[in-house]
């Protein structure tokens, strides 16, 4: 079983929908304590994949997620917020130079 995971992306290319998918699988199949998706070119319909993954898997509990250097929208922070919130498995969360363009983004870190 993998317990961490870097994706890296060659050239700039933002990860695919496909590539997204992929790691959806990953997380519903493995104990992940921490995931690197750093500078990956995720956008919002590949935060929502994930996000469906997280919510069904044992995957990153007391983890460690790196969403830093992404460019990030409302409706992908939507469904981050609404998957940790009901699971709860997330210990730390990284934003380091990603584009937060949220008003959903703040309603969250208030509650």
């Amino acid at each position: 079983m993998l317990e961490k995971v870097h994706v890296w992306k060659n050239g700039g290319l933002a990860i695919s929908r496909e590539e997204c998918v992929a790691l959806r699988e990953l997380l519903s199949a493995n104990k992940l304590n921490h995931l690197d998706l750093s500078d990956v070119g995720l956008e919002n319909e590949g935060l929502r994949l994930l996000a469906e993954g997280l919510a069904c898997s044992s995957s990153l509990t007391d983890g460690v997620l790196d969403l830093s250097h992404n460019d990030i929208g409302d409706t992908g922070l939507q469904a981050l917020a609404s998957s940790l919130a009901s699971s709860g498995k997330v210990r730390e969360l990284r934003f380091l130079a990603t584009i937060l363009v949220t008003k959903a983004w703040r309603r969250w870190l208030i509650c």
